[in-house]
Parts: C-alpha cells; structure tokens; sequence
C-alpha cells in the first residue's frame, strides 16, 4: 500500500506535468494563492467562463426569438412588408 507521501509526491508530478503540457494556461498575474488550492482556483475560474459563456448564449436566443417576434407582429398584424434590397 502506498504511503500518503508518495500520493502527494505522485499528484504533484502530474499536476506540474499538465502544467507543462498546457503551459499556455499559465496565470497573467500571480496570485497568492496556496498551492494546495490552485486546483480549485482553477476549476472555479473554468466554471465562472462556462457560466459567462451560457448566460451569452442564452441572451443571443433571446434577442433572435424578440427579433422575430417583432417581424411576425409586424408582417402578420401590422401588415408592413419588409424586404432587403441587394
């Protein structure tokens, strides 16, 4: 059985693996932040650009489902006929 030092030793050799395989990610300013928390500061700051990134999406189909709401009201109610000319 392995002691919980060569754990430690073993998730430290793979997380400055990762760190050097994805060496692009690497923080634009240092924060001082425990190296035992980098992880989750990791994984919350993918998760808050996830979140952003479904909150833009959403917005974007809400503005295209108002724009052609708008066009229905005003072709089908209205009866205003818009066109592009090219």
């Amino acid at each position: 059985m392995a002691s919980p030092v060569d754990l430690v030793d073993a998730l430290r050799e793979g997380w400055q693996s990762l760190q050097a395989w994805a060496g692009f990610w690497g923080p634009v300013v240092k924060l001082p932040v425990p190296l035992a928390l980098q992880p989750l500061a990791v994984l919350g700051t993918i998760l808050s650009i996830a979140a952003m990134t479904g909150l833009a999406l959403s917005s974007l189909a809400l503005f295209i489902t108002s724009a052609l709401l708008l066009y229905l009201i005003v072709t089908q109610i209205f009866g205003i006929e818009i066109s592009l000319a090219v």
